[in-house]
C-alpha cells in the first residue's frame, strides 16, 4: 500500500490494509519523516507543514486508527522515531520542533494508555541512514567537502542501522510490556541510552509575588541564568 501518512485518509487506508491482510495490528513503528535543513529566516511555510505533517501528524493518525484494534486484542507496541534535533540544533528548527513534539506526544500517549496492554516509547537513532545522506548532500551543496563532514561525524553514523534492530524488537515483544513513556538513545555502534526527564533545575522567588523589571534585571542573570 502506497500513501502519505501525513494525510489522515491514507493513514487509515494503511491500517485498513494491514487488517484486511493479516487481521490484526500488533506493532507500529512511526518512522516517516521529512528532513529539511536551513535557517528559519529562509523557511517556506510549506516546508514547515511537510515537516510537522510527516513526523508528528503522521504518527498520531496511524496510532488513532490502529489503537482500537490493539485495545481489542489487549496488545500493542508503538515505537516513535525522534531525533537529537530536539536539542535545538542550528538549521533544524522545523525538524527539531516535529521531533520535540514526538517526545511529548509519546509521554502523554503512554500515560493515556497506562491501564491497557499497549506501550508507547520513542527513540533517537544514530546511524548511516538515508537521512544522513540527505544531510551530507545539503552540506556539500553549501560548499562543505564530503570528507570534512565524514571526519566530523559520530562513529555510529559511519555504520548502517542493522545493529539497532534487536532493541526495537525487544521493545515490540512481550518482554517490553513494562517499558512505556520512555525516550531512548539508540546508536548503530552498540550504544544504548536513556534521555532524562524535563525538570526545573533552579528557581528564584520574589517575596511579594510580583516582579518588577528592576528586580529581574538585578537577579535574573546572576541567580537564575548563571
Amino acid at each position: 500500500m502506497f500513501g502519505d501518512v501525513a494525510k489522515k485518509d491514507d493513514a487509515k487506508r494503511l491500517v485498513d490494509t494491514a487488517i484486511e491482510t493479516w487481521g490484526r495490528v500488533d506493532i507500529i513503528v512511526n518512522n516517516a519523516s521529512s528532513n529539511w535543513t536551513g535557517n528559519i529566516l529562509e523557511m517556506d511555510p510549506d516546508i514547515w507543514d511537510t515537516q510537522i505533517g510527516s513526523k508528528l501528524s503522521g504518527s498520531f493518525y496511524l496510532m488513532h486508527y490502529a489503537l482500537p484494534y490493539m485495545k481489542e486484542r489487549h496488545f500493542g507496541r508503538i515505537i516513535n522515531t525522534a531525533s537529537d534535533a530536539i536539542l535545538g540544533l542550528t538549521g533544524y528548527a522545523a525538524y527539531g520542533a516535529a521531533n520535540g513534539g514526538i517526545t511529548i506526544f509519546t509521554k502523554a500517549a503512554a500515560a493515556d494508555l497506562k491501564d491497557t496492554s499497549i506501550t508507547v516509547n520513542a527513540y533517537t537513532p544514530l546511524a548511516r541512514t538515508r537521512s544522513w545522506y540527505n544531510a551530507r548532500t545539503n552540506y556539500r551543496l553549501k560548499g562543505i567537502p564530503v570528507d570534512v563532514v565524514e571526519a566530523n561525524a559520530p562513529e555510529a553514523m559511519k555504520r548502517t542501522a542493522e545493529g539497532m534492530v534487536p532493541f526495537l524488537a525487544y521493545l515490540a515483544s512481550e518482554k517490553g510490556a513494562d517499558i512505556t513513556g520512555r525516550l531512548f538513545h539508540l546508536a548503530a555502534d552498540g550504544e544504548l541510552g536513556l534521555w532524562n526527564e524535563y525538570a526545573i533545575t533552579k528557581t528564584i522567588k520574589q517575596a511579594d509575588g510580583f516582579w518588577t523589571m528592576d528586580e529581574l534585571d538585578a537577579r535574573l542573570n546572576s541567580e537564575l541564568l548563571s
